[in-house]
């Protein structure tokens, strides 16, 4: 389901479902990444959802729990990439 910036998906619905279950209301906004960022430092607005977690933004902010896991997948067209060597894990990836 999106909403009416077209925004959706299970983020975006969980927030509104929190925001309905403390009758509040949540405005979503579609914004570029690192102005969304800048924008939670400045307190202009609230939260930023779906970040990657790493040690350098916890300098910055703080995470909820994880409720929700992905398996990031990279698309490219095949034959687009020559003489590159098959990796099945990220431990091959470190060795080369």
């Amino acid at each position: 389901m999106q909403n009416e910036i077209g925004v959706g998906g299970f983020s975006v619905e969980l927030v509104q479902f929190v925001a309905r279950s403390l009758k509040r209301s949540a405005e979503i906004k579609n914004l570029p990444w690192a102005r969304c960022l800048n924008e939670v430092l400045a307190g202009h607005i609230d939260i930023a959802i779906d970040a990657y977690d790493d040690d350098e933004r916890r300098k910055k902010f703080r995470y909820s729990i994880p409720y929700h896991e992905l398996t990031p997948q990279v698309f490219y067209r095949k034959g687009s990439f020559v003489n590159v060597f098959p990796a099945s894990s990220v431990a091959q990836l470190r060795t080369r």
